[in-house]
């Protein structure tokens, strides 16, 4: 893995700027996180943009994911519609783990999402990304792929739920140090996750 451009900050330098949006919708600070992950995604879709320009080079798709998942099913690009922002399957549209799409769609995500948060559309969990998606994108179809939530990926501080709280997880066996260990993960570093929760 190589990436052409990152950027890895702690978004708790935007405090003011993320509470500012929380103030406006009237959210408590329990949505800090919604708020913090739209200003993520735009900052990544400009990294690309930024990319774009410098090189000329062209994507015909883009997937925004989540740093802090795990994936264990392949997703297959060639089955993606290039025209549509497909997400994972989760309740009603409500995935937001990962997002792929064509260039011009990441574009709009990059130029909406942030301004998207107002209080007709508050920055609530699980429903802020499918309104956003659904309703802001300028009538570009929206799709769920064949990777669910909760089985095929994960947070990565489910590691720790199904290790240490047996059964509290359904994806306890996909999740266990064993499983993990079969993608050259040595326990320790399997154990170091156990952090994020």
């Amino acid at each position: 893995y190589n990436p052409v451009a990152h950027l890895f900050e702690n978004n708790t330098l935007y405090n003011d700027l993320i509470i500012f949006k929380l103030v406006k919708t009237s959210r408590p600070m329990t949505n800090f996180a919604v708020v913090s992950k739209a200003l993520a995604m735009k900052k990544g879709c400009q990294l690309v943009e930024d990319h774009v320009q410098k090189t000329g080079q062209h994507y015909d798709l883009c997937i925004i994911y989540r740093p802090d998942i795990l994936l264990w099913k392949d997703m297959i690009l060639s089955t993606y519609d290039v025209n549509a922002v497909t997400l994972d399957r989760y309740i009603d549209f409500q995935g937001e783990m990962h997002v792929v799409c064509n260039l011009d769609n990441l574009m709009k995500i990059k130029n909406n999402i942030w301004n998207a948060i107002n209080p007709s559309n508050p920055p609530n969990e699980h429903s802020f990304f499918r309104n956003f998606f659904l309703n802001h994108m300028s009538g570009v179809p929206v799709k769920e792929d064949d990777i669910v939530a909760g089985e095929d990926h994960a947070p990565l501080r489910y590691i720790y739920i199904s290790n240490v709280l047996p059964g509290a997880w359904p994806t306890q066996t996909k999740l266990s140090i064993e499983f993990l260990k079969n993608y050259g993960l040595t326990e320790e570093e399997i154990l170091s996750y156990t952090t994020v929760y």
